[in-house]
């Protein structure tokens, strides 16, 4: 008994130790992207090779709403049993604006109180990503990245309940639902999770200052004024989407949009959601932040593209110069 006591704790030692050693974030982020980047051009109309069954399997795993295969009124077992409407598309930024808010307080409390961070905050941050990661170098950016990331999630929040109107018949699987919550819960780990004061060892207690440099208030001056511009273009994009649903026959058909950035590309509101994380990744330099933004790029880019390819099937006088989401490229 003694011998296995002792087998059992060297054992969970070294879980806990691998656990520490890798950056779950990171993991998931990269599985994610290597997931779309994969199944997307497998799924796509033109390609020649993969069987519309297979195609039709992969777009029921990939797509959500207008463009998934499957509806809500389907008796299909999987519409049933593995999927949630898409009005819960709430629920990811009731998490989100609720995270950004703690996230913000605890800053708050750090910076400007000088309150020592709850170790309870450290461990998790350690086990999460790792004791060994790296300070994203400036706190000013930290906040500042943190502060916007919220106003974001804060305005989704607002647009899900107040502004958009979603089909009766809209639906995701699970899985989407699940990675929806996750990529949030992530993000906002992984810039918690650099920023210099919460980084075990890296400050002395009540200590922590917004130190910067004046190439730092430049960097984050263009970053925010590129995230506000991105901002601005969503709300847009999201109030014009939600106009076009205004009567009652609307709410369960889909209608052509145009205006503003619909001049330009399919999904003006996921390149504004691109153009804000890469706004955040000019204050962000981790290797962590490139690789959530990599997966935000693959992933609203496979949507971009399913909602063009939709829209083209579904109106015949769809704008030929239209592009899914990069104007004259993609």
């Amino acid at each position: 008994l003694y011998h296995v006591l002792l087998f059992s704790l060297a054992m969970s030692a070294l879980i806990l130790e691998t656990i520490e050693a890798i950056h779950w974030p990171v993991v998931f982020y990269l599985f994610c992207t290597i997931t779309v980047v994969i199944l997307e051009p497998l799924s796509a109309p033109n390609n020649k090779l993969v069987p519309n069954s297979i195609k039709k399997i992969i777009q029921t795993f990939l797509a959500f709403g207008k463009t998934l295969p499957v509806k809500k009124n389907s008796n299909s077992l999987w519409v049933r049993y593995f999927t949630v409407p898409k009005r819960w598309f709430s629920h990811f930024y009731i998490v989100s604006a609720s995270a950004g808010v703690c996230s913000c307080v605890l800053l708050c409390a750090v910076y400007a109180f000088k309150v020592t961070p709850p170790s309870v905050v450290l461990r998790a941050l350690d086990l999460i990503t790792t004791p060994t990661r790296a300070s994203s170098g400036s706190s000013l950016c930290s906040i500042v990245s943190i502060v916007l990331l919220t106003v974001q999630c804060c305005a989704r929040l607002y647009e899900c309940y107040r502004v958009s109107v979603f089909s009766a018949t809209a639906v995701m699987n699970m899985l989407q639902y699940f990675v929806g919550f996750a990529h949030y819960i992530f993000a906002y780990t992984v810039l918690l999770a650099h920023t210099p004061a919460l980084i075990t060892g890296s400050v002395n207690a009540g200590t922590a200052e917004v130190s910067f440099s004046s190439l730092e208030v430049a960097r984050v001056a263009v970053a925010a004024a590129v995230f506000c511009a991105a901002f601005l273009l969503q709300r847009d994009t999201m109030r014009r989407l939600a106009a076009l649903r205004d009567s009652d026959k609307s709410k369960s058909e889909y209608v052509m949009p145009s205006g503003g950035g619909f001049e330009f590309v399919s999904c003006p509101h996921m390149l504004a959601e691109c153009i804000m994380y890469c706004a955040l990744s000019l204050m962000q330099p981790t290797v962590a932040w490139r690789i959530v933004l990599l997966f935000v790029l693959s992933n609203q880019g496979h949507v971009a593209l399913s909602n063009h390819r939709w829209y083209q099937s579904c109106f015949k006088d769809y704008p030929k110069h239209r592009t899914a989401i990069i104007p004259r490229l993609i």
